[in-house]
């Protein structure tokens, strides 16, 4: 692991096991790698970037916290009946992050994969979504809101 605040000054990394490693293997591990960026917000990790398709359990109760249940609108299912949903999809290099995930139910999950259905989550947490037919509506959050890292 690398510290990206460290990295520009002095690159020293360190091991999963918490040993050092020195500033030349440093340079030479990360002159052929692919970095992952992990964003920590107190002891939870809200982004994996492109570490992970799938939602870590932490990053989920996050997702969960601030969702409350399925956000698509009108529905009322409960956070034990949803899926963490990629709104820009992981195969067209989406993040998973808390900012680019929200829950949604089963039936509202497979919904939103057929043509011409699109999501967009707001600055303010609201969830807007565009019908096949053009028809925009939107749903607020029902849970607590995500504190930002």
């Amino acid at each position: 692991m690398v510290d990206g605040d460290i990295l520009a000054t002095s690159p020293i990394a360190w091991t999963t096991d918490h040993a050092f490693i020195g500033s030349s293997t440093t340079d030479a591990f990360l002159c052929d790698c692919v970095i992952h960026r992990v964003l920590r917000a107190r002891n939870s990790v809200l982004s994996y970037g492109r570490a992970t398709r799938t939602v870590p359990l932490d990053l989920f109760r996050a997702v969960a916290a601030r969702d409350g249940g399925c956000r698509f609108p009108g529905c009322d299912r409960k956070v034990a009946w949803c899926d963490a949903h990629h709104i820009r999809y992981w195969r067209h290099l989406g993040l998973t992050e808390l900012a680019n995930l929200v829950l949604l139910c089963s039936r509202h999950h497979h919904l939103i994969h057929r043509p011409r259905w699109h999501l967009k989550l707001l600055p303010d947490g609201n969830l807007e979504v565009t019908y096949p037919d053009g028809t925009t509506r939107t749903s607020q959050p029902r849970g607590q809101p995500a504190r930002s890292p």
